[in-house]
């Protein structure tokens, strides 16, 4: 058995099966209730058969779900093998493909609410301790333009109307099978699609210099992005490499945290930003 997390465990069954469990304590937790807000979206979105959705980060084997069950007043949740066909680089045509999916997938559950939905304060929202982090390591105070993205967003004023969002789409959540599959719905959220494409830019693995042709790809595949979205996404993409910079040194990550770091000034000269 190898643990994932506190709460995740993978277990080997035999050579060619593995299973992941995951362990929900209270009835009441709030994590069971993000977790049946993952299954109904997952649900919703297989019935469509243009996308399949799956819960957790694949080992080698890959995995799905879609059985809960109850031990007293234990909860746990058993995911089983699914193929998984990852893809490191993506051509021009398949970065706006995935532009085009994010959209589909976007304007198919705009409408999709449920209890246990989180919100996307993850994807910015920066505390006092994490802001000093950032005072400290950027001296030339850069990131001061970027404070009002640092806080929650008021999706009326700016004129965003929102989504489900995934939270985390990248392609180590992706397998770009027949239909493609999306997993890893840990961060599954009420957001809006500005929010997703600012953290698929950020969170994408590739050179930085390669954001913006990435950026310009997905939306273009996207097609239907008003001006101020266009405009909104790189100040929210580089917000969000400032409190990724914070969270790589509390996770005690210096490595990650100098490579987001080092990214910012080069991000900021491809999109002409401050």
């Amino acid at each position: 058995m190898g643990g994932y997390s506190s709460r995740v465990w993978e277990v080997e069954i035999n050579q060619d099966r593995n299973l992941v469990v995951k362990i929900l304590k209270d009835q009441n937790d709030k994590d069971l209730l993000h977790h049946q807000a993952e299954v109904a979206f997952s649900r919703a979105v297989n019935s469509t058969g243009v996308i399949q959705t799956l819960k957790f980060i694949p080992d080698t084997k890959g995995q799905t779900i879609h059985r809960l069950h109850q031990d007293g007043d234990d909860y746990f949740v058993v995911i089983e093998p699914h193929p998984i066909v990852h893809k490191v680089d993506l051509s021009k045509e398949e970065q706006q493909n995935l532009g085009h999916l994010m959209s589909v997938v976007h304007s198919m559950f705009v409408d999709f609410d449920h209890p246990g939905l989180g919100t996307t304060k993850y994807m910015r929202e920066v505390n006092l301790v994490e802001m000093d982090l950032i005072a400290q390591a950027f001296p030339d105070e850069g990131y001061k333009s970027y404070l009002k993205f640092m806080q929650p967003l008021d999706y009326q004023t700016l004129g965003l109307t929102t989504t489900v969002i995934h939270g985390d789409w990248h392609q180590a959540n992706m397998s770009f099978t027949q239909p493609p599959f999306l997993f890893d719905l840990e961060t599954l959220a009420r957001g809006t699609r500005v929010e997703e494409l600012a953290r698929t830019i950020t969170h994408w693995w590739m050179e930085p210099t390669a954001k913006k042709v990435f950026f310009e790809n997905l939306v273009r595949g996207y097609q239907d992005l008003t001006q101020a979205e266009l405009e909104i996404i790189p100040q929210l993409a580089i917000t969000q490499l400032y409190r990724k910079y914070a969270e790589f040194i509390s996770y005690n990550d210096p490595k990650n945290a100098n490579r987001v770091r080092e990214s910012i000034p080069v991000i900021k000269s491809l999109f002409n930003l401050p």
